[in-house]
């Protein structure tokens, strides 16, 4: 074997490891980041790409022991690439961070409303913190003192920390039990303001990229101009009357929740979201409109048609049961 044969071999190995690494990047973080890779870095990727490409197809005559190792490797890289695709009548989207999220908070809401609750109880009244871990230590965390409307940020100072943990009443041992609670949740933040001003907290879930994701809990359960807002909002998800997904975004990047759409249009077809507010024009008037579907609890539209202000512009049946409710709220 000459040495332009073991360079040329040398590639091949160098594309495959290459394309191994990136499709973990896929896995674990999504789509987004794997294309950012791929398209910052497309003077070595493409190149890389062909060669991958090109030692599959010549692989395939199966005459040496290295098209068999090609071969299968590559054959377990498209899998695994596939792997976040829809499955299952679209019941599975590993890509889109609204489904994920659905299906941390079914497994873990309970862990989430207590942790809520202890902190709430932990800190002293009027106060706020927000903790963030990362690899079992602490990467930021935030207070606002009860006599204070300005939160105060610290980064990685745990003599820092140990001096305002006293300024809002926390001690070691609820510190350990916030971060315990927050790992087995596979989350990684948590955010309590215990002020009338604020009826909601947050939970951290996950970064990609300067991005992160994060849930609103609303211990009380929404009102519906917040109902409202949150569905008229790009970066944020409406789950249900108590808990609703939210998008950050970092100093680049998309600003709204990506697959958002993607997300609203599979519960609606699935019946699982009651209610869903847009704006309609009837003539010069501006009304609200509601959508409502069968198999879902009526106590919120009860609640607005209690309203004594409220004129029902119009009702209209859509397909599958689901009614099309257009009103006004008179001043």
């Amino acid at each position: 074997m000459n040495i332009k044969s073991i360079l040329y071999r040398c590639i091949q190995y160098l594309s495959f490891v290459t394309f191994t690494l990136l499709i973990a990047i896929y896995l674990k973080m999504g789509g987004f980041p794997f294309f950012l890779v791929i398209m910052s870095w497309w003077f070595l990727t493409l190149p890389l790409l062909i060669v991958l490409i090109i030692t599959l197809i010549t692989s395939l005559r199966f005459k040496k022991k290295e098209h068999y190792i090609f071969s299968i490797w590559g054959f377990i890289l498209v899998v695994l690439f596939l792997l976040p695709f829809p499955k299952n009548g679209n019941k599975t989207y590993k890509g889109n961070h609204a489904f994920i999220m659905e299906e941390q908070y079914e497994k873990y809401k309970g862990n989430m409303f207590q942790l809520v609750e202890y902190v709430q109880h932990a800190i002293d009244d009027n106060c706020g913190i927000e903790v963030e871990f990362e690899d079992g230590r602490i990467k930021e965390f935030h207070i606002m003192e009860a006599d204070s409307n300005t939160w105060l940020f610290h980064w990685n100072d745990d003599i820092a920390v140990e001096m305002l943990m006293k300024k809002v009443g926390l001690d070691a041992l609820e510190l350990e039990y916030i971060h315990k609670t927050l790992n087995k949740m596979s989350c990684m933040s948590v955010e309590v303001l215990n002020r009338d001003s604020r009826n909601y907290s947050i939970i951290g879930f996950r970064r990609v990229g300067m991005g992160k994701y994060y849930y609103r809990i609303y211990e009380g359960g929404m009102s519906e101009d917040e109902m409202k807002q949150i569905y008229n909002d790009y970066t944020m998800i409406y789950y249900n009357d108590s808990v609703a997904f939210e998008y950050g975004a970092g100093a680049i990047g998309n600003l709204n929740f990506s697959g958002k759409n993607e997300y609203m249009d599979y519960r609606r077809k699935q019946g699982k979201d009651s209610i869903y507010w847009n704006v309609y024009k009837m003539g010069d008037l501006e009304c609200d409109s509601i959508y409502l579907y069968p198999n879902q609890s009526y106590s919120l539209i009860n609640h607005i048609l209690d309203n004594p202000k409220l004129e029902i512009k119009g009702i209209e049946m859509l397909d599958n049961g689901v009614q099309l409710i257009k009103y006004v709220i008179h001043k």
